[in-house]
């Protein structure tokens, strides 16, 4: 999957899509203008960051990660391929999450199919097992909403 990083700058405010999300899909594009993974190495560059104290994330047996940025304190149990997922995420036994973008406590329920979504801060999956989106036009689940 390449990510049209324009066009979901396009589609969406950026206050529900940061730059730095952005920038962190560009690690999965040829996207030259988000795709500087060599410049986080630079010495004369600082990284300043501000940490949240938590657990790191639990990684189940049956989880499979491919290609993807998951943030601490998450429960993980299906399948992430492409995507990022924020802080505190529980993420069901037989999900598949692909090209999606996952905010902060965000709650999947097992079985659950997500593929180019965007799901915003303490949103919940649960009683929805297939949502896909077209990679072009990707979906967008509001902060707090319970599907």
């Amino acid at each position: 999957m390449v990510f049209n990083t324009e066009k979901l700058k396009e589609k969406l405010d950026l206050s529900v899509v940061s730059e730095d999300v952005l920038r962190t899909l560009g690690f999965f594009t040829k996207d030259k203008k988000y795709n500087n993974a060599a410049a986080l190495f630079d010495a004369k560059w600082p990284i300043y960051t501000r940490t949240s104290d938590s657990c790191p994330t639990q990684y189940f047996e049956e989880a499979e990660i491919k290609s993807s940025v998951v943030s601490n304190g998450c429960l993980i149990q299906g399948t992430i391929e492409n995507s990022v997922v924020g802080r505190g995420c529980t993420i069901g036994k037989d999900c598949v999450i692909k090209n999606c973008i996952i905010s902060s406590d965000v709650v999947v329920a097992d079985g659950t199919h997500l593929e180019n979504l965007i799901v915003d801060k303490h949103a919940s999956v649960l009683h929805t097992k297939e949502i896909v989106a077209d990679p072009e036009n990707p979906g967008y689940v509001k902060r707090g909403d319970i599907i």
